[in-house]
């Protein structure tokens, strides 16, 4: 991830993050100012900085010679946080219910939709979450886990290295192979695989056996551990 990459994240082409970024960096600027300084066309410039005024990037500047001023950063940011809750508020308000429950069953693919089912799984633990993972996966979602412990709730981490969180119950495991296991409620149970750079994925379900199946084998893997360091 990169400033760039952010910025288009928010809204911007690839030409207005790059306008927005020098204007913010050298002040006010004429169009051809900025192309001289970024290496964009003179016509895609004058393109790009009008789009950006438009998304509130910047500002026009009065005088003899057209100049453009950056908007300041924590301003363009808060009014564009506000533009994403509205959008968000509307949209929980108004999206139409699915008419037939959901599959038992999801696959979820990429290691950025897995971590984000986890993340999302564990906010909406209301009990107990039980998790199996190495300590570079479940450093992705350290902070989710804290709130939980926060809130008085039983977590459990398997894991192979030791990581930092007070009030969990830890157990140490050997193996490496990128194996994910995260139960929560005693209800949802995501499994998988995730692994930098490698193709990953995991099954998400609400289903009552296939739970239970894990639940099972979890306590046994911990009942292993336990018996492991009795010796």
């Amino acid at each position: 991830m990169d400033l760039n990459t952010c910025l288009i994240s928010m809204g911007l082409t690839s030409n207005e993050a790059t306008l927005y970024r020098t204007l913010s960096m050298h002040g006010e600027m004429t169009g051809y100012e900025c192309a001289k300084l970024t290496g964009i066309s003179r016509s895609n410039v004058y393109i790009a900085l009008a789009g950006l005024s438009e998304k509130g990037g910047a500002f026009a500047a009065g005088g003899a010679v057209q100049k453009y001023s950056p908007t300041p950063i924590k301003e363009f940011c808060a009014n564009k946080r506000r533009e994403f809750e509205t959008a968000v508020n509307y949209i929980v308000g108004h999206m139409p219910l699915p008419s037939a429950p959901s599959s038992a069953y999801i696959t979820i693919n990429g290691a950025v939709g897995i971590i984000d089912k986890m993340k999302n799984m564990i906010d909406a633990c209301s009990e107990r979450v039980y998790v199996s993972a190495e300590a570079a996966v479940l450093a992705k979602v350290i902070f989710e886990l804290s709130k939980v412990v926060e809130r008085g709730l039983k977590v459990v981490v398997m894991t192979d290295q030791e990581l930092s969180l007070d009030g969990a119950i830890m157990y140490g495991m050997t193996r490496r192979d990128g194996q994910i296991r995260l139960i929560v409620d005693s209800r949802f149970v995501l499994t998988g695989e995730i692994a930098e750079n490698h193709p990953c994925s995991c099954l998400f379900s609400s289903g009552e056996t296939l739970v239970s199946l894990f639940k099972d084998a979890m306590k046994n893997e911990i009942r292993l551990i336990e018996l492991g360091e009795l010796h």
